[in-house]
C-alpha cells in the first residue's frame, strides 16, 4: 500500500504483509493496532506527486512532513523492516504510537542528500507510550548505515552514503550524529531521477 499527499484513516487494526509506504503531506491514522508481518514499513517526507512526477499536480515543494499515528500498539516482528527516510532535520516523516511498540525486526535509514544533515542534528522519528524489545540489527547506542536507494523489499541498494547513531529508550526512537560516507557529499538523489521514479512506479 502506498499513501501520499492525503489523509487516510483505517476503520480498525491493520496488518501489513508486504509494503506499507507513507509519503509526504500525509496523515495516516490506524485506529487500533498495526503489525508489519514479514514486509516493511517505509516513512518518507518525499511527496508522492514529486516521486511520480504526476502531471497536473504541484511537485514543489517536493518534501513535506508526514506522520503515521497508531492509536493502539505497533508490532515489528522478526523478518520485518522499519525504514525511515530523512530529508533534513525539520521536514520529517515520523511515527506516533499511543500504545506499546514491540521491536524485533530491523531498522533501515535512507538519506537523499547528505549535505542537508549535520552531526548536530537530533531527529526524533518515533514516540510511543512504551517501547520494548530491540531491533535485530542495531541496539540502542549503535549505528545504522543510510542509503540513497532501496529495493522493492526494503533492502538497501549500493554503498552506504552515511550512518546515524541510533538511540531508543522507553518512549522515543532518535537518529543523530549523522556521519556522511567518504565522497557522499558529492552524491545526491533527486526525486525525478530514473532510479527513484522507477522504484515508485514498480510499487504502485
Amino acid at each position: 500500500m502506498l499513501i501520499g499527499d492525503r489523509d487516510f484513516t483505517t476503520v480498525g487494526s491493520f496488518t501489513s504483509t508486504s509494503r506499507l509506504s507513507i509519503f509526504g503531506d500525509t496523515q495516516f491514522t490506524v485506529n487500533g493496532d498495526l503489525t508489519v508481518a514479514g514486509g516493511f514499513l517505509e516513512l518518507w517526507p518525499l511527496t508522492g506527486y514529486a516521486a511520480q512526477g504526476e502531471y497536473g499536480f504541484s511537485l514543489d515543494p517536493a518534501y513535506l512532513p508526514a506522520n503515521l499515528l497508531v492509536t493502539g500498539n505497533f508490532n515489528l516482528p522478526a523478518q520485518s523492516i522499519l525504514l525511515f527516510h530523512v530529508y533534513d532535520a525539520n521536514t520529517l516523516a515520523t511515527m506516533s504510537v499511543n500504545g506499546r511498540v514491540t521491536l524485533a525486526g530491523s531498522l533501515q535509514s535512507g538519506v537523499d542528500d547528505v549535505s542537508l544533515l549535520s552531526q548536530s542534528d537530533t531527529i526524533t522519528v518515533m514516540t510511543a507510550n512504551q517501547i520494548v524489545g530491540q531491533f535485530a540489527n542495531v541496539p540502542s547506542g549503535g549505528r545504522v548505515n543510510s542509503y540513497a536507494l532501496f529495493d522493492l523489499l526494503g533492502n538497501p541498494m549500493g554503498d552506504p552514503n552515511g550512518s546515524f547513531l541510533v538511540t531508543y529508550d522507553d518512549t522515543t526512537l532518535v537518529l543523530s550524529d549523522f556521519e556522511p560516507a567518504e565522497g557522499a557529499l558529492h552524491q545526491t538523489i533527486a526525486p525525478s531521477d530514473p532510479d527513484v521514479r522507477q522504484r515508485r512506479l514498480l510499487k504502485r
